[in-house]
């Protein structure tokens, strides 16, 4: 249900459509497109509010811990709340 929600709201603004992409409530955000605040603006508009972000290479990653290894490769798991 959660999944279904979230991609709703996202898809209301175009903006927001083209700047995100999401996995039930993690959602990935281009910056080049939209900034991660007025994406948290956009869902607090309908009743949803966002953890901190996480710098995710040129994207931010709402919800999620990624670190990077020695040799640079990312992983990623979910944050403390």
């Amino acid at each position: 249900i959660m999944d279904c929600i979230i991609k709703k709201v996202l898809s209301v603004d175009d903006k927001v459509k083209h700047g995100t992409d999401n996995y039930v409530d993690d959602i990935a955000v281009n910056e080049d497109v939209i900034e991660v605040r007025a994406l948290c603006n956009h869902l607090l508009k309908y009743g949803l509010v966002c953890k901190e972000s996480e710098n995710f290479q040129s994207s931010k990653v709402l919800g999620m811990q990624i670190s990077s290894n020695e040799d640079g490769k990312l992983s990623w798991r979910r944050g403390k709340w």
